[in-house]
């Protein structure tokens, strides 16, 4: 009998270990997004979803796609919401049929995009498995963070000349590949997509916490004690 009890005790620690936990964040530019999903990635095998980052591909690699948004990415604008939910859905479904963790970074954006978000969730019954989370920071940190960033061409690994520069000049740790700015960086356009999120973005945390738990870190510590919060989440 006890060790009946103990087997099953044993069984449900042990799947609660596996239970992945994703996440979604909710957060500012600047606000160290792109920190917390490296030190994920690297760390724990987290695969992050960036439209972002999918669409800069798109460009490099001058596909239909990239041709059509490099003009509203140069200009710091957001692409079709339809364009980006797809994007969302099919990143998903390609990371969870793998079994791994995911983080997606600059969706939800809007009341609909929410909507869609949390709909699939619940069709995928990935909904329980999703944490919220509001990176937080000064408008005037998070100006100077992305005025200071330097992106890797290859990996869109991310620096900061004044707070994680690379160890080579221009050069990224990991590939080798030219570090550059991106022209969505320049300050006249990081007040305007501050501006876009308080007012568009940041409510979306008031409809995420009545089916979500939600947390929020201030980022502005050092990166350690980040990193150690950052561990807890997993639990």
């Amino acid at each position: 009998m006890i060790r009946g009890i103990f087997l099953v005790l044993i069984f449900s620690f042990a799947n609660s270990v596996l239970c992945i936990k994703n996440f979604v964040l909710i957060s500012a530019p600047g606000s160290g997004k792109g920190t917390f999903s490296q030190y994920l990635v690297e760390k724990h095998g987290y695969i992050q979803i960036c439209p972002g980052d999918i669409f800069r591909r798109e460009i490099r690699a001058q596909t239909e796609l990239g041709k059509k948004i490099q003009p509203m990415v140069d200009r710091g604008d957001y692409v079709d919401e339809d364009i980006v939910c797809k994007l969302i859905s099919d990143h998903v479904a390609e990371i969870v049929e793998h079994k791994k963790g995911f983080i997606i970074d600059g969706f939800p954006r809007s009341e609909a995009s929410f909507n869609f978000l949390h709909k699939y969730l619940g069709e995928k019954k990935l909904d329980k498995d999703v944490l919220f989370v509001q990176l937080t920071a000064s408008d005037e940190t998070c100006a100077q963070r992305i005025e200071g960033r330097v992106v890797c061409s290859g990996c869109s690994m991310v620096y900061n000349v004044f707070l994680v520069s690379p160890k080579k000049e221009n050069k990224c740790d990991k590939c080798y590949a030219e570090l550059s700015r991106r022209k969505a960086d320049s300050s006249d356009v990081v007040e305007k997509r501050l501006v876009y999120f308080h007012r568009n973005i940041q409510p979306l945390l008031a409809m995420a916490n009545k089916f979500y738990e939600v947390r929020e870190i201030n980022t502005e510590k050092p990166l350690e004690e980040l990193k150690a919060e950052y561990d807890d989440l997993l639990s």
